[in-house]
């Protein structure tokens, strides 16, 4: 930035700052040849004049610590002459410098690579040979150096997906110092319309022929200053206090200080012991002079929480601020853990209430205040609890979402297999009488796209019980040239908007995916499903809780049903369906459907950073290969967050 003020608040808040001489050749790249300024001698005075008057403005500043020669400026002599003069002139600061991939020159102290993947960046820790934009580069051309990503994951939409695997790394080779996030800001402009409502302009909203687009929409926070998903996920992979368990029956934890210079002897250890939402014990105590780099043992006391208590049990260690200082209030959390001290027990059978009957429509049943229905192609039709319905379609499969920012370099193939225009087909239906008087439905269809050659052969098998409760069981078998990849595996159906409460134990209460979920907090949540939403500017997937063992949709009076599987899950749910989550350009497009979108998803695709960075790490893909899930469903009277 220009403005010195901003160099003040780095002084006064002590935040590290690399000094970046304003210098880049963009304008070149049309030419193809982004080097070439950089090598051409008559612009030498240039470059060095712009890191000259850098220089002697910002020196006097103690939060700049090292000093860069500029930005995606490709590579030549007249970086050397900047360089050069700066040894010279400020020997006390070290130099970085992005642009010479193939480290040709020695004159600066950092390798400083853009969009680095993981796997080369653990490369460098371990002093191997890697590969990277065409170059191979052995450990003696990186020797000495120390890595810092100017640019290592890009905060467009909804991602990145990957901060703890790449932190993972970061921590664990002294030689991998860290990286930036591109960017703070959602540069966004706020447009206000009649009714109130807010939402933001970017590229190509002003008549402009030349733009790009939605592509400044890439901040950790959005527009108004809200963090976004990704700056609570990325504050969580940062946290200066690790804690891990040693016995959780004795309460023993090891603290590790990640901090550099300052001792945790200024925070507080505040614990809760938990089951659903009622708290069991719970305390508090100063952490020990533990000084930076090492760690110590404590002792929590578990033992009154966990006597005589069945069922599950979660312990929750938040890390304080003790008094205030000039970055945060007393009582500021800067770390976080948790811990299941206990597992569940297994369910009982529930009893048999009602006897199941067979209504007077075909494939329609009825036991006391449950109803069923389904129609002759074996969609389910109609679900009522005491005459309220509980559905307005029933549950299909579903590949398909609305393409996030960072899906750009997957959705044209995505297209192209026709992920997004799936039908299905209905086949046979059978049923038959269960033990104990249910009945057991199982419908055969085949999902897949037109013309394509290939599909997915589906079972959908419903056991209907005399206690209201619905075993769903999916099984999907692909055939044909199956697309290598798809963003979910799951159930699409739609609800009554009646049913806008949600309670759900999992991850929450905000968004998490397979790889942005360290953040999360494991227990009983509740939102409601408008909250459920993240506002991304531009419309996209959002919204997706992970971790799930069961989810509540309920009335103002709580009546509705849950789902539950003995495996986790993820679901989301919006007053949007995915055409229009697809549709959408900003905000202030969408407008409510009249009814709600559920999404039941057994596996799902991470996010990655592919908007400008690295794509979803291997371990995150999802290939569509043979599946099956059940999920069970029941419906609910009465039910409050409060009494889990």
């Amino acid at each position: 930035p220009h403005d010195p003020r901003f160099y003040e608040l780095c002084d006064r808040y002590g935040l590290y700052v690399i000094d970046e001489a304003d210098l880049e050749c963009h304008g070149m790249e049309p030419a193809g040849d982004r080097d070439g300024l950089s090598d051409d001698p008559t612009w030498q005075a240039a470059y060095v004049d712009r890191m000259q008057r850098m220089v002697q403005r910002d020196r006097n500043h103690p939060s700049i610590v090292i000093w860069s020669l500029g930005n995606e400026s490709g590579f030549g002599q007249n970086h050397v002459a900047m360089s050069q003069w700066t040894r010279k002139e400020d020997p006390s600061r070290p130099i970085h410098y992005e642009g010479d991939t193939k480290l040709t020159f020695n004159g600066y102290d950092f390798m400083g690579p853009m969009y680095m993947d993981v796997e080369s960046v653990e490369a460098i820790g371990q002093n191997k040979s890697f590969q990277f934009k065409g170059a191979d580069l052995k450990p003696e051309q990186y020797a000495g150096r120390q890595l810092i990503q100017c640019e290592y994951a890009h905060a467009m939409g909804n991602g990145p997906g990957g901060f703890k695997e790449y932190w993972d790394a970061f921590w664990k080779y002294p030689n991998l110092q860290g990286g930036f996030v591109w960017d703070w800001i959602d540069q966004g402009l706020e447009r206000r319309h009649a009714d109130g409502t807010v939402d933001y302009l970017y590229g190509g909203d002003f008549g402009e022929t030349v733009h790009d687009g939605n592509f400044l929409i890439n901040g950790l926070v959005f527009p108004d200053r809200t963090p976004s998903p990704a700056l609570v996920e990325y504050k969580k992979v940062l946290e200066p206090v690790v804690c891990e368990a040693l016995d959780l029956k004795r309460g023993t934890f090891s603290l590790i200080n990640r901090y550099d210079f300052a001792s945790l002897a200024g925070l507080s250890c505040h614990w809760t012991v938990k089951q659903g939402t009622r708290t069991l014990d719970s305390g508090s105590l100063l952490l020990p002079d533990i000084q930076p780099g090492s760690a110590k043992d404590v002792r929590l006391p578990l033992e009154q929480a966990l006597a005589g208590t069945a069922g599950e049990v979660v312990l929750y260690v938040s890390f304080r601020v003790g008094s205030e200082v000039l970055w945060a209030e007393a009582g500021h959390e800067v770390a976080a853990a948790q811990f299941v001290l206990q597992e569940a027990a297994a369910a009982s059978a529930p009893e048999l209430v009602y006897v199941l009957e067979k209504d007077s429509a075909p494939l329609s049943w009825r036991a006391g205040e449950h109803a069923w229905a389904f129609s002759d192609q074996g969609q389910w039709q109609t679900w009522k609890f005491q005459n309220l319905p509980l559905l307005e379609q029933g549950p299909k499969l579903n590949l398909w979402l609305a393409p996030t920012d960072n899906d750009i370099r997957e959705v044209p193939r995505w297209r192209r297999d026709g992920l997004h225009i799936l039908q299905e087909r209905f086949d046979t239906a059978e049923q038959r009488t269960l033990p104990g008087g249910g009945v057991e439905l199982t419908i055969h269809t085949r999902v897949a796209p037109p013309v394509w050659a290939w599909g997915v052969k589906m079972q959908y098998q419903y056991k209907l019980h005399p206690d209201g409760r619905v075993r769903l069981t999916v099984a999907g078998q692909p055939e044909g040239s199956v697309p290598p990849n798809v963003p979910r595996i799951g159930l699409e159906w739609t609800i009554p908007t009646t049913l806008s409460n949600v309670i759900w134990r999992g991850l929450g209460p905000g968004e998490t995916y397979p790889d942005s979920r360290e953040a999360g907090i494991y227990g009983v949540h509740h939102s409601t499903v408008d909250r459920l939403l993240t506002p991304y500017v531009t419309p996209q997937e959002n919204g997706n809780r992970s971790g799930t063992r069961w989810a509540a949709f309920t009335d103002l009076l709580g009546t509705g049903f849950s789902i539950s599987s003995d495996q986790a899950f993820h679901f989301s749910a919006h007053h949007y369906s995915t055409a229009k989550l697809e549709a959408a350009k900003h905000r202030g497009e969408l407008v409510k459907d009249p009814f709600i979108t559920l999404h039941i998803d057994h596996l799902r695709r991470g996010l990655g950073s592919a908007s400008c960075g690295p794509g979803t790490l291997p371990a995150y893909e999802l290939h569509l290969d043979p599946f099956q899930f059940s999920v069970e469903l029941k419906p609910v009277q009465g039910a409050h967050w409060s009494a889990f």
